[in-house]
Formats: C-alpha cells, sequence, structure tokens
C-alpha cells in the first residue's frame, strides 16, 4: 500500500505560447514523453521542491501549458501537480546497481495517456516524488517530447536542481534564460504537397504516409494505439563497465579495416546486429535500414555555435541509411556494420544534413510522418545518449542512478555513473521475443567481446 499527496502548482499566467513546427510536430503527432528517474540515497524536501519547480515555471511558463495535438494548438493550463507517494514497502536502492529494470517502470514517472495528451488534458511537464521507508527516494520528470528532446530534458532537470538547493539555502535563485529559439535550427523551404513528393523523388527517399484526412487520421490512430500498447512492455538492459566497453570497442576495430572506429560505432554494430538476429533470427535480412540518432548541437551548423548547447529545443534528428550485405546483416561482421556506421556519419555535411532537415520539415507541414522512413523494408534504430551530461544533475543529496523511463528505439545506450553504460533493448513489434536475451546462449552473445 502507498499513500498519494497531490501538490498543485500554478502556471504564470499568461501562458507563453509554445511554437511548435518541424521535428517538434513530429514528436507531437505521436503524444510521445520524456521520462526519466532520479533515484537517491536520501529523499528530498517536499516544500522546497515544490517551490523549486513553481521557479521553473516562471522561467519556462511552456511547461504548464497543455497541448492539444489534435487541432495543432497549445492551450493554457492551471500548471503542474507534484504527486508524493509515501510507500510503505521496498526502497529506491532495489534499483541502484546498472542492469536491473523495474517490473512496472510507470510506477515512478507519471506519463499521461495519449489520449489525454491529444485533447489537452495533460501538461507539457509532470513531477513525481516516490518515498520509501528507508528515506531512499526517486524523482521521477517526464516531459512533452513536443517541447525538446533528451539533451534539452537534462539540461532543464539540472536547472531544477539549481533551484532547489539555492531555495533550500535560502537563496533567492539567479535569473536565467533558456534559448528556445535558434535561428541555425530553424528548417523548411515553405513547399507544398506536390513540392515535397517530387522533392522525395530528388533525394531517393521513399513517399511517407500521410497522416491526415479521414484515411491518414486512421491509420495515425493505428500507430498511437500500437505505441500505447507497447510502452507498457519492459524492455531489457545489460550492463557493459568502461573496462567493457573499451574491450568491445577494441575487438570490434580489430575486426574491420578502418583505421579508427568510435565507441558509438562500435557499440552500434555489436548491438544492432544482434537486434536483427533477435527480431528475424538466421532469416538473413541483405537490406536493412538503420536509424542514429544525431545531435546537431555543435557540430554541423557554424552559425551560433557557441549559443546552441544552450538550446532546449528538438535539434536531435534521425538520420536513415540503408545498409547492404549479400550475406545479411546477421552474417556481417561487426567491423563491417563498424564500418558501415562511419561512412553513413562521415558522409553527412552541414549542406546535406540541411538539405535533408527542410525536406523533413516541410513533409510533415503537408501532413507526411517523418520521411526516410521506409516502413515496408526491416529497420533497426540505434540511439546513443552515453556522452549526455544525464549525471550533472545535483539536488544536494546522493545520486545513485538515472534511469531513462521509456525506450521508442530498439537499443538506446545511457550512461552510468562510473563511466560505463546500460543499453536498453527492446523488439518493438513482438516485446515477448527479448526475453530470450536472458538465456545462456544470448548472454554469452551479448558479452562476446
Amino acid at each position: 500500500m502507498s499513500t498519494i499527496d497531490r501538490l498543485e502548482i500554478k502556471a504564470p499566467s499568461p501562458i507563453v505560447p509554445l511554437m511548435i513546427g518541424g521535428k517538434d510536430e513530429s514528436h507531437a503527432l505521436y503524444g510521445s514523453y520524456i521520462g526519466v528517474q532520479f533515484v537517491f540515497a536520501d529523499t528530498l524536501d517536499t516544500a522546497v521542491l515544490r517551490e523549486a519547480i513553481s521557479n521553473l515555471l516562471k522561467e519556462m511558463p511552456a511547461l504548464g501549458a497543455r497541448g492539444d495535438f489534435w487541432n495543432w494548438r497549445i492551450i493554457s493550463g492551471p500548471g503542474v501537480t507534484l504527486e508524493v507517494i509515501e510507500e510503505e514497502m521496498g526502497s529506491a536502492l532495489d534499483y541502484e546497481h546498472p542492469g536491473t529494470v523495474q517490473p512496472d517502470r510507470y510506477r515512478f514517472v507519471y506519463e499521461p495517456k495519449r489520449d489525454d495528451v491529444f485533447r489537452g488534458k495533460a501538461p507539457l511537464s509532470t513531477f513525481r516524488l516516490t518515498r520509501f521507508p528507508d528515506g531512499s527516494s526517486i524523482l521521477g520528470i517526464g516531459m512533452s517530447h513536443s517541447y525538446t528532446d533528451a539533451n534539452g530534458f537534462h539540461q532543464i532537470c539540472k536547472r531544477l536542481s539549481v533551484i532547489y538547493r539555492d531555495r533550500l539555502s535560502g537563496k533567492k535563485p539567479d535569473q536565467f534564460t533558456f534559448l528556445t529559439k535558434l535561428d541555425v535550427f530553424k528548417f523548411g523551404k515553405g513547399r507544398n504537397k506536390d513540392e515535397v513528393i517530387a522533392a522525395l523523388s530528388e533525394e531517393n527517399m521513399p513517399k511517407p504516409i500521410r497522416v491526415r484526412g479521414v484515411i491518414g487520421s486512421l491509420w495515425r490512430r493505428l500507430i498511437v494505439s500500437t505505441m500505447e500498447r507497447n510502452r507498457k512492455t519492459g524492455r531489457a538492459a545489460v550492463y557493459l563497465s568502461k573496462e567493457q566497453v573499451a574491450k568491445l570497442k577494441n575487438t570490434v576495430h580489430g575486426e574491420s579495416n578502418e583505421g579508427w572506429i568510435s565507441t558509438n560505432a562500435a557499440l552500434g554494430a555489436h548491438f544492432t546486429r544482434l537486434m536483427v538476429k533477435l527480431q528475424y533470427g538466421d532469416t538473413a535480412k541483405p537490406m536493412m535500414q538503420v536509424s542514429q540518432v544525431l545531435d546537431l548541437r555543435g557540430r554541423y551548423f557554424d552559425e551560433q555555435r557557441d549559443m546552441q548547447l544552450r538550446y532546449i529545443g528538438n535539434p536531435i534528428s534521425l538520420y536513415t541509411s540503408t545498409a547492404k550485405f549479400p550475406r545479411g546483416f546477421q552474417n556481417a561482421s561487426r567491423g563491417e556494420i563498424a564500418g558501415f556506421l562511419k561512412g553513413a556519419i562521415a558522409s553527412l555535411s552541414g549542406e546535406k544534413l540541411r538539405r535533408r532537415l527542410d525536406l523533413i520539415e516541410d513533409a510533415i507541414k503537408a501532413g507526411f510522418t517523418h520521411p526516410g522512413l521506409d516502413i515496408k523494408n526491416p529497420i533497426v534504430s540505434f540511439n546513443n545518449q552515453s556522452k549526455m551530461s544525464v549525471y550533472g544533475i545535483d539536488f544536494g543529496i546522493r545520486l545513485l542512478r538515472v534511469i531513462p523511463q521509456d525506450v521508442g528505439d530498439h537499443i538506446m545506450v545511457f550512461p552510468t555513473l562510473d563511466g560505463g553504460v546500460e543499453v536498453y533493448m527492446r523488439d518493438l513489434v513482438k516485446p515477448g521475443r527479448q526475453e530470450v536475451l536472458n538465456e545462456p546462449e544470448w548472454q554469452e552473445r551479448l558479452f562476446d567481446f
């Protein structure tokens, strides 16, 4: 049993309008949230946390707004709720060790139902503090993906921790302004539907699915209902120490003909091959779509480079390319796959990427899903967040672990406190298949480096 106290926190009025466009619209199409659990050895002061959240809303009023994403508009809301849950059993220490996954991963973060998000019944941010009898606690924070990406999410959480520490010590928090508008991350050329289709053909990109109109709306609802059902399923978690990551990189590099490969390419090669094997068994897949998540901050565009790291919008983007291995993806060596991943990213110039992002923006505004993904062909998505400063947060108490709430990709790499990584693997189509990863044969494959 547990008791719940819901503390209402009003948002400033009037609400600052939230501009949604481009890749932000892509996230809004499906009502997705980013959620993270911060595991502490001690507990936070509820009254101070409430004040800190109130301060954060004053700096970022849109976090207290609500999105009516069926009609593509932001509406004012009463604010947010801080849920304080007092547990009678258990401990946050049960989730201290990397590689462990909670049986009910939505217990510690409140993530609204997608239908509530679409109809403007859910705020763009949620806060839940779960306290255990031994004094440990878990702070769960969720934010609409239409507002920010994972990098921006961690920036906002870090700011909340700064405000909390100031409030705890009796200081008035310093004024701080996040960058929510940055010209360098504005894309699109205002093309209409026919112009978008023609441009997609020129770029040799598959025609995306319509999500507006009668048929498009039905298709979108089908996708949303599938995502809503799948988000409640578990995921497998694999922990690699800093030393194991280094060993894997050396092994994959030795299998390749490359003079150098990145840690990202080594991790991607190892785990994408395993995921393809998990999904398709021994059925050779000579052609696979591989999606890699790119953070555009400070990498591809020179304009305002020094300001990009403070931006909290959605510059992170999926880059999808097609891998061709005649013997099948499962039978290609990790070195070959690493070489492909390295080449796909190395070939991206700022000019080429901007052209692609302009097209994505125009396609979404024309009522299509995210172009570049061909749902008729096999796909595996790889998302590496291991370089994000998720442990830069400091509430003044010992932070034991940071756990991502949802994994919308097949594979997501997340940092650990000791410099290693957690690799979360999820079969998005048939989640039950990932249970075999716990079998001895698959454990041997997972750690074969």
